[in-house]
């Protein structure tokens, strides 16, 4: 197997990438609480509507760099991934608080009609391969889901193959037939749709670890990569309508990845600018927001507090409260229910030192103490 040679830069949390995701979730949140509370109207109301639903892909890129770095990190240090024990801990990440809000969102809609598809294509993760009725914002997971199956798969198979170039061209394998599939499908739920998404962030970490020349160009100009950035995200909801804007995802997840390397540049201001203290407290509980948000949306509209006029001041206050409110009840969630099983998942597969219960029924070896990597484990 030939040598990766491992970049000199620390393996720790990247503060900015707290940032990162909290953006996303807030652009997440706005788009649902303006669609199914309707209350503004005119550019803002467009903004959430037309862009903001956008947050999913940004999401899409930054898991697919955190993940990328954790699994290509641990080969560049021990030459080899161990793929159980990858899956073990994903697993454990993204399990719990999902059935918890699968369940919750399951006896909410059979309520008022029968769920579809059963609940098992759910349990499964393969809902996406059927029509949806109730907890739609759960693709997501669907397609997160099969890129944890496949890609440690991809990586564990491409490693045994010569060649200094294998990664970056198993990505860009990847990133082209997700197009050919979203082009032939016109499917953009389609699990494999919006796997360009994720293989460019696993692109991005390649490129940072291997400490390729053109990514320490562009990480070199922070502003001129952020704006570059931003330029395509700009032209391509400018240009593209409504209809075809889900055949250019990958222009979409372009301009994600060019922003979030200017942000891993640590001396950007725009890096040190999405470090507040207040994007990291969104960002800890991003993932049980996402998964609660549309039950909690869908219980003020059940209450008949999607009444406001829109446009007028008292409605634009109650977007802001009911932004607030979501955000807030997806915190409450991530105390209660995500943040044990995060503990329990230490005590089962940990991260540092001796093997867990796990470990030792899989044999198992254990981490690295030398890496932390807590930014990539809450990915």
């Amino acid at each position: 197997m030939s040598e990766i040679r491992f970049s000199s830069r620390p393996a720790n949390r990247i503060p900015a990438l707290d940032g990162i995701r909290a953006c996303a979730i807030i652009l997440v949140v706005i788009c649902h609480v303006q669609v199914f509370l309707h209350p503004l109207s005119g550019r803002l109301a467009n903004f959430c509507t037309e862009v903001a639903w956008s947050g999913v892909y940004l999401f899409f890129v930054l898991s697919g760099y955190l993940i990328g770095r954790l699994a290509l990190t641990e080969v560049a240090s021990t030459g080899d991934l161990n793929v159980r024990a990858f899956w073990a801990r994903r697993a454990l990440r993204t399990w719990p608080i999902f059935y918890l809000a699968l369940f919750a969102n399951y006896w909410f809609v059979s309520h008022e009609a029968a769920p579809a598809p059963t609940l098992w294509a759910y349990l499964t993760f393969t809902q996406t391969f059927f029509k949806m009725n109730y907890f739609i914002e759960s693709w997501t997971l669907s397609v997160e889901e099969l890129f944890y199956l496949i890609f440690p798969i991809l990586l564990f198979a491409i490693l045994r193959l010569p060649g200094r170039y294998r990664i970056g061209i198993l990505c860009l394998l990847v990133m082209a037939v997700t197009f050919l599939v979203r082009y032939r499908t016109g499917y953009w739920l389609h699990p494999f749709a919006t796997f360009d998404s994720l293989f460019l962030g696993v692109l991005i970490a390649h490129l940072e670890i291997t400490r390729n020349r053109f990514f320490r160009i562009l990480s070199n100009v922070p502003g001129l990569t952020l704006m570059s950035g931003i330029l395509v995200l700009i032209l391509l909801f400018t240009f593209a309508g409504p209809r075809s804007i889900n055949q250019f995802q990958g222009v979409l997840a372009i301009g994600f990845g060019l922003i979030l390397i200017a942000v891993l540049n640590p001396f950007s201001f725009f890096a040190r600018l999405l470090s507040a203290r207040v994007l990291k407290v969104i960002a800890l509980s991003s993932y049980s927001t996402y998964l609660s948000h549309m039950f909690f949306i869908r219980g003020l509209v059940w209450a008949h507090l999607d009444n406001t006029e829109p446009g007028t001041m008292t409605a634009r206050v109650w977007f802001f409260v009911a932004s607030i409110a979501t955000l807030g009840f997806g915190w409450v969630v991530y105390v209660i229910i995500e943040k044990p099983a995060l503990r329990l998942r230490e005590i089962l597969v940990p991260r540092h030192g001796s093997p867990g219960p796990i470990d030792a029924l899989m044999h198992m070896e254990p981490p690295l103490e030398s890496l932390n990597l807590a930014s990539e484990e809450r990915g």
